[in-house]
């Protein structure tokens, strides 16, 4: 493994203790069965998504009420469309 991926790995290890994903990780604990709809197709979309798959949670679209389109072949809906 280089410098970079030691670093990222590093980096993704330490936000995945982090409270966000704490809170990421209780919610879907919770509610185990139903679709995950991420809020935000901002910068920590990705962020989120990433840690999504960490934790090996499907993410059923993302929910914008500025963005529309896809983010990561994921769709993008207004809060009106839910």
């Amino acid at each position: 493994m280089n410098r970079f991926e030691s670093t990222y790995e590093s980096i993704i290890s330490q936000w995945m203790d982090s409270v966000p994903i704490q809170k990421l990780k209780k919610v879907v604990a919770q509610n185990q069965g139903k679709p995950l709809i991420l809020y935000g197709a901002g910068r920590l979309a990705g962020v989120y998504l990433e840690a999504c798959r960490n934790l090996e949670v499907t993410v059923s679209c993302i929910c914008d009420r500025n963005v529309q389109g896809s983010y990561e072949n994921l769709p993008i809906i207004s809060p009106q469309k839910l």
